[in-house]
C-alpha cells in the first residue's frame, strides 16, 4: 500500500453520487513537514444534476428493537441487581 507521495497508512477518498462528477483532484501538502498523517485532496467538481434528480428510497427495514437509551437502562438494572445479590449472599 502507498503512493508515490511515500503517504502509506491512510487513503483518502472524494465520494461521489447523484449528478456530481469529478472534474480534476489532485493531492496537496506533499512537501515535509507534515502536519498530520493525511495529504491533502483537492478536487473540482461539476454538477450536472438540474436539481430534480432524487436518490431512490433506501430498502425498507425493522429498527433494532433496544434503542441506546434502553440499552444503557438495562445495564444499568443488570449492575444494581448484581450488586444486591452480592450483597445479600456476604
Amino acid at each position: 500500500m502507498g503512493n508515490d507521495f511515500g503517504f502509506t497508512d491512510r487513503l483518502d477518498y472524494i465520494f461521489v453520487k447523484n449528478g456530481v462528477q469529478v472534474e480534476t483532484s489532485k493531492i496537496i501538502g506533499k512537501q515535509p513537514p507534515y502536519g498530520t498523517d493525511h495529504a491533502g485532496v483537492v478536487t473540482s467538481l461539476k454538477i450536472t444534476a438540474d436539481g430534480s434528480f432524487i436518490s431512490p428510497a433506501l430498502e425498507e427495514h425493522n429498527r433494532f428493537p433496544i434503542t441506546f437509551w434502553k440499552g444503557v437502562g438495562l445495564l444499568a438494572l443488570a449492575l444494581v441487581t448484581w450488586r444486591i445479590v452480592r450483597r445479600i449472599r456476604r
